[in-house]
């Protein structure tokens, strides 16, 4: 799924891999959602003119943590 990560057409994993994003640390989903907020580039409709849902968010993180962890 693309449109994952603000100002690109990257997915989160391709823009961790790249170095453009940071690798997240094993996190819970409260954790999560504040790390996608601050250092995960979630898109915004502010500033893409779309944000991701709530579901996309937590398929994300179980695919991003069973990945990296």
């Amino acid at each position: 799924m693309a449109n994952q990560v603000s100002n690109s057409d990257l997915t989160l994993l391709a823009a961790i891999a790249d170095g453009r994003i940071a690798t997240p640390p094993l996190v819970g989903w409260n954790d999560w959602q504040i790390w996608r907020r601050d250092i995960g580039l979630r898109p915004t409709q502010a500033t893409d003119g779309y944000t991701t849902s709530s579901t996309d968010e937590a398929a994300l993180w179980r695919a991003t943590m069973a990945e990296l962890y």
